[in-house]
């Protein structure tokens, strides 16, 4: 079923988007690495096994952006069936401190919301317009957090916020794209060894953190992407509109 399946992925260049690309080629997706930074996705790029994939630039919270990315791979003939969106922002205060309502401009408000929910949005929306019902297998998987689903803990409230707009609109695209057998879902990362998690969190200060963590450890990135490649291939295509959550036990529903 991989055979030929193009994948895009935002963020890649991020923790998670690595691993993500990394899972998604060893199945035998091209993939599409898209990210702000060009020259870092390209990097990562050059180390996936397999052939056709390509890097690009894009900037999720701007919709020009986003359209020109859209109208270049339309442009090169590449036909997108899976959309996994990793790319995020979850701002800190000074030395990792979690920025509280109070701190929180609505500078900083929006434009956390700008890459968090509106990028999301931004994105499935340009795929969902060049998708049609020759699709094969389509795939949408939009990224949450457990701050969304605990109230944060970590993270500020505008990321926490954002994250749960994600789950809610994900819902929402799932019922929208069921007629097209097209699935959208969610998956939601606990506690992560990525950059994002040790701008709060120092590696010799995990144990203090995983005390309400289950399985007492912090995850991988590997292992959220685990969750990906099963949400993209044939055994999942009666699962949408599903928050799948890696996180240790940290949250259950």
């Amino acid at each position: 079923m991989n055979e030929n399946r193009i994948a895009l992925v935002t963020g890649a260049a991020g923790g998670i988007g690595q691993a993500v690309c990394n899972a998604l080629a060893e199945q035998g997706l091209q993939v599409v690495l898209a990210d702000l930074d060009i020259t870092a996705v390209q990097a990562v790029m050059a180390t996936l096994p397999g052939h056709g994939h390509r890097a690009a630039s894009v900037d999720i919270s701007n919709i020009t952006s986003v359209e020109q990315l859209f109208a270049s791979l339309r442009d090169d003939g590449v036909r997108l069936s899976v959309l996994v969106n990793t790319a995020a922002i979850s701002p800190v205060g000074e030395g990792g401190a979690v920025i509280d309502v109070k701190g929180t401009t609505p500078e900083l408000w929006d434009k956390v919301f700008a890459v968090n929910a509106f990028g999301t949005y931004a994105i499935c929306r340009a795929f969902v317009m060049q998708v049609d019902q020759d699709t094969q297998h389509g795939r949408i998987v939009n990224f949450a957090s457990t701050g969304a689903q605990l109230g944060g803990y970590r993270s500020c409230t505008a990321y926490v916020a954002s994250k749960a707009a994600v789950i809610a609109f994900t819902k929402a695209l799932a019922r929208e794209m069921a007629p097209m057998k097209i699935t959208a879902n969610v998956v939601s990362p606990g506690l992560i060894d990525t950059p994002m998690l040790r701008t709060r969190l120092a590696p010799e200060d995990d144990h203090k953190s995983v005390g309400l963590v289950p399985l007492a450890r912090v995850g991988l990135p590997e292992e959220v992407a685990a969750a990906v490649t099963y949400l993209v291939g044939p055994l999942a295509s009666y699962v949408t509109g599903s928050t799948v959550d890696v996180n240790g036990g940290y949250y259950m529903v």
